[in-house]
């Protein structure tokens, strides 16, 4: 019995074409034994996000440098490149101020006012609203699932029938100073959907695991980080994570 994948997007869309084009080389075109559907969801905006280290309360709220609306002629060009209809466009506005409130309670557990805790409370959002708009909505039941950035360039082959689909795998996170050891790296995720359900509520509940996450790591500089809060609810799930060698970059 063929096995079914989802490619779930979620986030901001930017570079999507150039990116796409090495997910397909060697994620799709290498396990032509899989059938996979690819899930879309982006906010009804394009932008980019402000290059500053501390923020006012107030400047959280515009942490995204909005340049226009998703046009028509945009979607249609997303359609054309991913080869899908399945397609949830996020209303920004709407968004914005349940995202602010969760970023607000994080802001008064780290009791710092740093703009990328917005950023971070938006991406696990889009994640959390990819999955309910898409798999738990799915008549299909998918054997795998892989959370990516639109903007991920993939330059490692991958063998889907090598992979245990219980565990996370994933990239080890690197920061300026290098590969830190045990720390998820958000980018590109592979494992089942049970997992996925449970580790795409991170929205709901990050308040409870911002402060598992200071304890974990006994700091507040680090446990600030996503992909810090991302390893912190696997592991308090208790699913196992098997960190790989892949070679990923973010497209600028």
């Amino acid at each position: 019995m063929t096995k079914k994948v989802a490619l779930i997007y979620s986030g901001c869309i930017k570079h999507y074409d150039k990116a796409f084009a090495s997910i397909k080389k060697h994620l799709i075109e290498n396990n032509k034994d899989f059938d996979f559907d690819i899930f879309l969801t982006f906010w009804d905006i394009t932008g980019k996000y402000v290059n500053k280290k501390m923020y006012s309360q107030k400047e959280i709220i515009d942490y995204m440098d909005i340049n226009s609306k998703i046009s028509n002629d945009d979607i249609q060009n997303v359609k054309k490149i991913f080869n899908t209809n399945n397609i949830f466009i996020e209303n920004y506005e709407e968004s914005k101020p349940i995202i602010l409130k969760k970023a607000e309670e994080l802001i008064n557990i780290y009791q710092r006012d740093q703009g990328r805790i917005y950023g971070y409370c938006s991406m696990f959002y889009s994640l959390y609203k990819s999955y309910i708009n898409f798999i738990e909505k799915s008549e299909n039941n998918y054997d795998i699932t892989i959370r990516l950035r639109y903007d991920l360039v993939l330059g490692t082959p991958i063998y889907l029938n090598k992979i245990d689909i219980n565990k996370v795998i994933c990239n080890q996170y690197t920061n300026n100073f290098g590969v830190v050891n045990g720390v998820v790296n958000d980018w590109f995720i592979i494992t089942n959907t049970h997992n996925l359900k449970r580790i795409s509520n991170l929205f709901n509940v990050i308040d409870t695991i911002a402060k598992k996450c200071i304890k974990r790591y006994n700091n507040k500089k680090d446990a600030i980080f996503a992909e810090y809060l991302l390893t912190t609810i696997i592991s308090d799930l208790e699913i196992d994570i098997e960190f790989v060698e892949l070679f990923l970059k973010i497209y600028r």
